[in-house]
């Protein structure tokens, strides 16, 4: 795929009103430091409550392995994901590092099967966390045969098989 198909699919996902259903396959993570047992907890800026998603909890480690996926309902093109590193520990749980993607960069990612994302946080806590991004439906490839319409006012992306 071209650069400048990938930036007409962004412009055309982020006029519309679309919504996907994300799966983010969580892998592995590599952290600087951790004090307590890490989990992975995902969720949509703008509505953290209604779409916050977790892992399991992995313990007391500095390379957890979870290899599971969280799935993320109703999330807009525009929308930013947040996926946090915690531990679990006695007390109230740790923010040990995160990160914030836009769904159209994840887009961009949609091919690959590992993405490594890069964690930052509070009192230098980093880590990089190996996952993939799935969209449901699928975000289509301008290598497919791609149609843009109108429809009632709307513009469309249609996609023969």
């Amino acid at each position: 795929m071209h650069h400048d198909d990938d930036d007409d699919l962004r412009r055309l996902y982020a006029k519309g009103k679309a919504s996907f259903s994300v799966t983010i396959e969580v892998e592995s993570a590599s952290l600087s430091a951790v004090d307590g047992d890490p989990y992975v907890v995902a969720y949509v800026t703008t509505d953290r409550e209604g779409t916050k998603r977790k892992t399991s909890v992995v313990k007391r480690t500095l390379e957890p392995a979870w290899h599971q996926k969280v799935r993320l309902d109703g999330v807009p093109p525009t929308a930013t994901l947040a996926v946090v590193i915690k531990a679990e520990r006695i007390g109230p749980n740790e923010r040990v590092c995160a990160c914030e993607i836009s769904v159209l960069d994840a887009m961009d990612h949609r091919r690959e099967e590992v993405v490594v994302l890069d964690l930052s946080g509070e009192r230098a806590s980093s880590g990089k966390l190996r996952c993939a991004f799935r969209f449901d439906p699928p975000v289509p490839s301008f290598d497919d045969q791609i149609r843009v319409t109108q429809v009632d006012g709307h513009t469309c992306l249609l996609m023969d098989y």
